[in-house]
């Protein structure tokens, strides 16, 4: 951990130096979904993605985003993989990407398309995978299963008032993928509602795993934003004092997170994305 601060340090150090006080470098932040691509629990259905009416619909939302002619485009895909990446992406210019399935996430589909309208040469690979302890709260969660209710609501009836409230999101009430432009449904994803929703499970439900004598919700807290800490270092070291706008996507309990680094951070200047996709 000391190692880790003591580079992003470094890092806020250099940027200092070469981008200087002004002006700041404007961040478009696209919390995005993934496109089906991924085996997550929670993973957002897309099977219409290669119909006429998606693609033209990425196509628009890709043509804004390049309008602001971004400098630099950040992926959530591993910084190993950059070398393919490049490859991968000088094959989708001359459009011989045709493993659909394979190629069918938001990297592909929308961080290539905004590069290739935006005339950039690649797209940068930022992540820093960190395994979240799931096995210990599945544990937690097992053991909390197993309380009799009545003792459980007594132990529930004992917690500091503040987390004896219900999650204040009505989530049957969000719009749904099927039946949304992308446009919209990327517009939601982004918004203040949905993003307070996102960080409320890493906040303050986890926090609660405390009265049953388990630290586990803090410490899958601490990892989730040492996470996005060293995601947001790995942004920082692509920059140079030429750069004037970035476009980062990556998962939206991602850029919920990273948009707190970014508005704390004197460089920088978020440009809401409703106001590039209106």
């Amino acid at each position: 951990m000391k190692r880790q601060i003591y580079f992003l340090t470094i890092g806020l150090f250099i940027s200092n130096f070469l981008l200087g006080q002004t002006p700041k470098i404007k961040v478009v932040l696209i919390g995005t979904f993934h496109f089906g691509a991924t085996t997550d629990a929670k993973s957002t259905k897309f099977p219409d993605l290669f119909s006429k009416n998606r693609q033209l619909q990425l196509d628009t939302i890709a043509q804004k985003i390049s309008m602001l002619q971004p400098n630099k485009i950040f992926v959530e895909n591993d910084p190993s993989q950059q070398n393919k990446l490049d490859n991968l992406f000088e094959l989708y210019k001359v459009q011989g990407l045709t493993d659909t399935i394979k190629y069918r996430s938001e990297t592909f589909q929308l961080g290539f398309r905004m590069a290739k309208k935006a005339n950039l040469k690649k797209v940068y690979a930022v992540d820093y995978p960190m395994e979240l302890p799931f096995s210990e709260l599945k544990e937690a969660q097992q053991s909390i299963a197993s309380i009799p209710q009545d003792s459980l609501k007594k132990i529930i009836q004992n917690f500091p008032t503040f987390f004896q409230q219900r999650k204040p999101f009505d989530e049957s009430k969000y719009p749904k993928l099927p039946s949304s432009t992308l446009r919209d449904y990327y517009l939601f994803i982004n918004s203040k509602t949905y993003r307070h929703d996102l960080m409320y499970d890493y906040l303050q439900q986890p926090m609660t795993f405390k009265y049953f004598s388990n630290s586990v919700g803090i410490k899958y807290t601490s990892i989730w934003y040492e996470r996005n800490l060293n995601i947001f270092n790995n942004i920082l070291l692509h920059l140079s004092k030429e750069d004037k706008t970035i476009v980062i996507l990556f998962g939206a309990a991602h850029t919920a997170v990273l948009r707190q680094y970014f508005e704390n951070h004197p460089l920088f200047e978020i440009v809401e994305l409703d106001d590039v996709l209106k």
